[in-house]
């Protein structure tokens, strides 16, 4: 069984990440210095907001994908999305953003965002993918015959790739 980390998150997702980390501080701030009864409005945002980013992390934000001679694992901290191997009719890496837009078109991102990655759906014009990605380059699209594409981006995306198509 083969074993690729999620790769490294790209600028753009370091950047986001680091300004959405913010807001729970920005929330615990207003929530100390505002008067009655502001505190419990931005304590309660705060608790939502650290709430969801919690569950986006144990839930959303897979961590590995493992290989094994008939299944892909997405493994996750608290839960694993395992898929039919026999399944699998095509896959290519996208070296690049554009690549891939050229490709599949542009989309629109249904799920979490910005935080850690983008996870959960993307609809294109050519079609809706589930996703899971960390950056925005060495984009893998593995197309199947019984369920949606899956757009990843595991560390060593041609390691990958070749792992996969060996099986």
């Amino acid at each position: 069984m083969e074993s690729f980390p999620i790769a490294p998150m790209d600028r753009l997702f370091r950047v986001l990440t680091a300004l959405l980390m913010g807001l729970p501080v920005l929330f615990a701030i207003l929530m100390l210095t505002s008067p009655w009864p502001l505190p419990l409005l931005f304590g309660g945002v705060g608790a939502i907001v650290g709430l969801l980013y919690t569950w986006i992390w144990f839930y959303w934000r897979p961590s590995q994908f493992r290989l094994d001679t008939a299944h892909l694992h997405i493994e996750f901290p608290r839960r694993q999305l395992v898929v039919e191997l026999s399944e699998v009719a095509a896959v290519q890496v996208y070296d690049a953003h554009q690549d891939f837009v050229n490709d599949w078109g542009p989309g629109v991102r249904i799920g979490a965002g910005g935080l850690w990655g983008a996870f959960g759906w993307l609809k294109t014009s050519k079609g809706l993918l589930q996703m899971y990605i960390t950056r925005n380059e060495q984009l893998v699209v593995i197309e199947f015959t019984g369920r949606k594409p899956l757009l990843i981006t595991p560390d060593q995306a041609q390691d990958f790739v070749y792992a996969l198509e060996s099986i």
